[in-house]
């Protein structure tokens, strides 16, 4: 095992030296990326409004002699009934010449906040069509030795996939299972890239 992993450092290691005299790169399209922001309007400035209060009773409760009808009897004792008015309460506020009952009242602004998906700027450079291109250096095709190719698909084999053998492999089987390590690691699926084969040295 340490034999192997020695041979695929040394393996990368003269590929980064080939880079070095040729750097290849491949261009992908990054997919849009998306936040959640809340958004706020601006605020106002507090106002004031006239408002109309609504008037409110009071029920007061007296007591009227009531006069009998007829012949007036002295030795007869007086009789009362209990009359109820409905009186209004003073006004607390401002009263207009109608005896309408106002009061000033302070209107606070309250801001509206809007919870939107916004798109994430692109962080790398936009191609003719509007599109999101991230250039990715990858491993150049002179630089893909027999033992190279070979340290990558036992790589692949020690991380889980199935890269199969063989130099016919490598352009199918091989690159579906780099695919598949790219995916699964969120790494960009833009060929041998060499950020999927420093990911492959620490598994």
């Amino acid at each position: 095992m340490r034999e192997f992993f020695f041979i695929l450092v040394l393996c990368v290691s003269s590929s980064f030296l080939n880079a070095q005299k040729k750097s290849c790169f491949e261009s992908v399209v990054v997919p849009d990326q998306y936040e959640i922001v809340q958004v706020q309007d601006p605020i106002q400035p507090s106002s004031t409004q006239r408002l109309l209060v609504p008037k409110t009773y009071r029920f007061d409760t007296t007591y009227v002699e009531q006069i009998p009808t007829g012949r007036p009897n002295p030795t007869a004792p007086k009789q009362y009934k209990m009359v109820i008015s409905r009186v209004p309460e003073p006004c607390l506020y401002e009263e207009d010449e109608e005896g309408n009952c106002y009061k000033t009242a302070d209107i606070l602004y309250t801001p509206k906040i809007e919870t939107k998906r916004q798109k994430i700027p692109c962080a790398y450079e936009l191609s003719a069509a509007g599109e999101c291109i991230r250039k990715l250096e990858v491993l150049c095709p002179e630089a893909i030795k027999c033992r190279t190719r070979k340290s990558i698909q036992t790589a692949l084999l020690t991380a889980g996939y199935q890269p199969g053998k063989g130099k016919k492999a490598f352009s199918t089987t091989t690159m579906a299972a780099l695919n598949s390590f790219q995916t699964d690691n969120n790494l960009p699926t833009a060929g041998i890239t060499m950020e999927s084969l420093k990911m492959l040295l620490k598994k």
